[in-house]
């Protein structure tokens, strides 16, 4: 299984530049000979107050999206969202292997 985590959306202060939220989401694939499955969490990560004099403060023009993401994958639990990802995954190739009968035309 492969985990991606990206961020889709940060919301920041006009005046100063300051990121006080950033969207993100995980998606874990897995693909075998019996076919692809793939699921997403999706999460709002609240940053905490910033000053743009703060020694490690970014300006948003220099943000990029592995710093962000580290940012954020370093206060959530990145473990237990993999892991339950991984775990609805596994439950869904379980099932599609006890289904014996599917309804359908050939045209």
């Amino acid at each position: 299984m492969e985990n991606i985590w990206k961020i889709n959306d940060l919301k920041r202060e006009i005046s100063s530049g300051l990121i006080t939220s950033a969207s993100y989401s995980c998606i874990t694939e897995y693909s075998s000979s019996n076919g692809y499955v793939s699921t997403r969490t999706l999460g709002d990560y609240y940053l905490a107050a910033k000053s743009p004099s703060d020694a490690d403060f970014v300006e948003y023009s220099n943000l990029t999206e592995p710093l962000v993401l580290g940012w954020i994958t370093g206060s959530i639990g990145k473990t237990d969202i993999e892991t339950a990802n991984s775990a609805s995954i596994a439950a869904t190739v379980a099932y599609k292997l006890t289904i014996t009968e599917e309804t359908g035309i050939p045209w």
